[in-house]
């Protein structure tokens, strides 16, 4: 099963840590743009791997480009989303590229110990990574993430005092 709810904590550390480097929405929005294959293999029942070609560092990529063009255009969507949120957003093309490059790249690599069906060298069959935590300990690992993302959240945040 995705859990790209798990990966939100250690995205979102990551995010507030690096805000300087990195797009905050686009960071965690990318996770979900991955996912989308999961979900999807899920919901129609497909025979095809639940982390496919989105879960490869080539076409994850390629992926990564595309949705950061798209962010990119819907800047001022994002914008007002991180306003709700209490959070300032400045942002160029160049930031929002990298991260959503950035953030495949730590997708795949946070799926890869857990997920035996998944090829991230792809045309390689290779998956170094698979087996060396369990699922169970790589969810703990995301899930101990919510900790410091809410206390980065709300140093950054503009809250009403």
């Amino acid at each position: 099963m995705p859990n790209t709810i798990l990966h939100f904590a250690p995205n979102a550390t990551l995010a507030f840590l690096l805000v300087r480097y990195v797009d905050f929405p686009v960071f965690i929005l990318i996770n979900v743009v991955i996912n989308f294959e999961a979900y999807v293999v899920i919901l129609l029942r497909l025979n095809y791997p639940q982390h496919g070609y989105l879960h490869t560092f080539l076409i994850g990529t390629l992926a990564g480009v595309l949705t950061a063009i798209v962010l990119y255009l819907w800047r001022d969507k994002l914008k007002k989303l991180m306003g709700f949120l209490r959070l300032g957003y400045e942002t160029t093309f160049k930031k929002m590229l990298f991260t959503a490059i950035i953030g495949v790249w730590l997708h795949i690599v946070l799926d890869m110990p857990v997920y035996a069906d998944m090829k991230p060298f792809f045309p390689s069959e290779a998956n170094p990574l698979y087996g060396v935590i369990s699922p169970f300990r790589m969810d703990v690992f995301c899930v101990v993430f919510f900790i410091p993302a809410f206390i980065l959240y709300l140093k950054a945040a503009k809250l009403k005092k």
